[in-house]
Parts: C-alpha cells; sequence; structure tokens
C-alpha cells in the first residue's frame, strides 16, 4: 500500500473516507498466494510495486485529488491520485468538442441562410426583369396604340372635311338651280 511523505497509509490520511472493509481480507490473500509462489517471481513482482509505490508518492506529494477505481465485477480495487489537470482537460476537450459541434451547425445553418439568400436575390432579379419587360411591351403597345389613334384621328378629320366639302358643294348646287 502507498505511504504519504508523512508515512501514513492512504486510508488513516483520508480519516478512513477511503477505507474499504475487505482491504486487509485482500491483503491476507495476496500474502497467500506470495508465498505460494517461486522466489525469484516474488523479487520481480516487489520491484514492480517499488516503481509504482514511486510513482504513487510522486503524484500524492503534487496534489489531494484521488479517485476510486473499481474492477470487473464494480469492486473497489484501490484509490489512485489523479493528475491536477486531468480533470480539467477531460472538461476542455468536451467544451471544444461541444463548440465544434456549435460551430458546424452554425456553419450548416449559415451555409443553407446563404444559398436562400442566393436563391431568392435570382429570384427576386427574375420577377424584376419580367416586370421591366412586362413594363417595356406594355409602353411599346401604348406607342404603338398611340400612332393608330393618331392616324386613325387624322383620317376621321379628313373624312369630316370631305363630307363637309360634299354637303357645301351639294348645297351650293342647290343655291345655283
Amino acid at each position: 500500500m502507498a505511504l504519504w511523505p508523512s508515512g501514513k497509509t492512504l486510508a488513516q490520511r483520508s480519516g478512513g473516507a477511503w477505507f474499504d472493509p475487505r482491504a486487509k481480507e485482500k491483503e491476507k490473500e495476496e500474502e497467500d498466494d506470495d508465498d505460494d509462489d517461486d522466489d525469484d517471481d516474488d523479487d520481480d513482482d516487489d520491484d514492480d510495486d517499488d516503481d509504482d509505490d514511486d510513482d504513487d508518492d510522486y503524484r500524492l506529494e503534487r496534489t489531494s485529488k484521488f479517485c476510486l477505481i473499481f474492477g470487473k465485477k464494480g469492486r473497489w480495487k484501490e484509490a489512485r491520485h489523479v493528475e491536477e489537470n486531468e480533470h480539467k482537460t477531460k472538461k476542455k476537450k468536451n467544451k471544444k468538442n461541444k463548440n465544434k459541434n456549435k460551430n458546424k451547425n452554425k456553419n450548416k445553418k449559415n451555409k443553407n441562410k446563404n444559398k436562400n439568400k442566393k436563391k431568392n436575390k435570382k429570384k427576386k432579379k427574375e420577377k424584376k426583369k419580367k416586370k421591366k419587360n412586362k413594363n417595356k411591351n406594355k409602353n411599346k403597345k401604348k406607342k404603338k396604340n398611340k400612332k393608330k389613334n393618331k392616324k386613325k384621328k387624322k383620317e376621321k378629320k379628313k373624312r369630316r372635311k370631305r363630307r363637309r366639302r360634299r354637303r357645301r358643294r351639294s348645297l351650293n348646287l342647290y343655291l345655283w338651280f
């Protein structure tokens, strides 16, 4: 079991908050297992354990945060010390991903918006063009009709003049005879 710099075990230091009631039984089982193994294997295992302890001690000096680690069957295994910024980086990463997704959605929206804007602009332009052409054609027609009407008016005037002249002549004739 890892010792704090003060020489206390993890459970003692934390006031038994992380104390596992089965820890003693586990220790006994481990000791029994060690007795059964060969001496050579024991030496190797001890070396590995020492390395782990050093690592833990280093971590203990750095931070007082630690987390529970559970085994495969959901049983409590150990309380391991967490690096100072480990939980922060996770949060940051999640935030980054969230922002990334947000930006993705935003960009998608903006893309669609711009597409729709372009479409609407095109539609407006076409509408304007149609209107212009309609007005042009209307004006052309009006002009044509104006010319026609002018011509008609002229002809009417001429006809009227002729009629009058004829009438006058005929009257003149009557007057003469």
